[in-house]
């Protein structure tokens, strides 16, 4: 809890900075993929319309398909790029007490390049765990699942899928926590592996499984706003809803990359809570 507590009140303390950091890169961001809303919209529209048709046409549905994986691949390299440059930014100024720009950040290109390629081998190894749990789920349902469903009315089932996926996630951000040390590092020049990052976390384990679950809730109150909206007809529009839904991700973004510089912090450099 002091972790988390301690790495909201980083965002809130500094939340100047934190502007000069991430406000503009963020801002660019949730433009272009608000612009990209009414297209990613219209390519649905067109592949439908063009399923519904007597006499189909390809080329409309391969138009739609284009302009979709255009924009798929386009949102997600420019997500990653502007949080991973928010991401080292952060961290050197919170461990390093680097100044940011006027306007932007300094772009450390090398730093962020390692922290894209530490990110994805994190990422790998997050989805080989994934596979390995997943096969295991596999077996055991064809083992027990016709004699669950037999035995258990669709709610309840409903009820038992829902208290096996939430410890699931639950174990996959303590899973990213135990080895995410070594992003803090890359960004500040140190270098910490995977593996060493999973040694030096050893004795904190139980502390990750609490901060997984806070960081978790705390996600989830965060998105409640926009998923109450539109059941209390209080929606203006899918545009609106989409620019608080990226304003949220930008706060829960900076305290999920404050929760690791405070890690860093405490783990690495023996720093105390304040």
């Amino acid at each position: 809890w002091q972790v988390f507590t301690h790495s909201v009140k980083l965002v809130f303390r500094n939340f100047g900075a934190a502007l000069r950091i991430s406000g503009l890169l963020w801002l660019g961001m949730s433009v272009a993929i608000i612009w990209s809303y009414a297209d990613i919209l219209q390519s649905f529209q067109d592949i439908m319309q063009a399923n519904n048709q007597i006499t189909q046409d390809p080329m409309i549905r391969i138009a739609a398909l284009q302009r979709l994986r255009t924009w798929g691949i386009g949102i997600s390299l420019l997500q990653g790029i502007v949080t991973v440059w928010i991401a080292v930014s952060w961290h050197r100024y919170i461990l390093l007490e680097e100044k940011p720009g006027a306007i932007l950040p300094r772009m450390h290109i090398g730093k962020i390049l390692g922290y894209i390629l530490a990110t994805i081998l994190i990422m790998f190894v997050l989805a080989i765990t994934m596979l390995v749990v997943m096969l295991l789920f596999g077996i055991l349902s064809l083992v027990a699942g016709p004699i669950i469903a037999s035995l258990s009315p669709f709610p309840l089932l409903s009820g038992a899928i829902f208290i096996i996926l939430v410890p699931l996630a639950i174990f996959f951000v303590w899973l990213y926590l135990r080895v995410s040390l070594a992003l803090p590092a890359i960004a500040i020049g140190k270098k910490i592996t995977i593996g060493e990052a999973w040694m030096m976390t050893e004795n904190y384990s139980k502390m990750f499984v609490m901060l997984a679950i806070i960081f978790g809730a705390f996600g989830v109150l965060l998105q409640l706003p926009v998923t109450m909206l539109p059941a209390l007809n209080l929606s203006i529009s899918p545009v609106a809803d989409l620019g608080i839904n990226m304003a949220i991700q930008w706060l829960a973004s900076l305290v999920g990359i404050s929760i690791m510089t405070t890690l860093y912090g405490v783990i690495v450099e023996g720093r105390k809570l304040t």
